[in-house]
């Protein structure tokens, strides 16, 4: 399952007993992916997803010396 929300791309993908949950940042092209058993709720990994690659664009920012990005969860 594939949908966009804001600025990302967010695709679940089921792996036997797991999911697999990516999600891209379509401006950076940054994209993280977390995974959980399939009985998680994927609300839950979706966010965890987004707090991932919240924290990751903020490393990159602070790394190229640039304001901190706008994405926060």
């Amino acid at each position: 399952m594939q949908f966009h929300d804001d600025d990302l791309l967010i695709e679940i993908t089921p792996l036997g007993d797991w999911q697999r949950v990516a999600v891209l940042h379509v401006g950076s092209r940054t994209e993280v992916v977390v995974h959980g058993p399939l009985a998680a709720s994927s609300e839950y990994l979706i966010a965890l997803g987004r707090r991932k690659l919240a924290r990751r664009l903020a490393r990159a920012a602070a790394r190229a010396g640039a304001a901190e990005p706008g994405l926060w969860v």
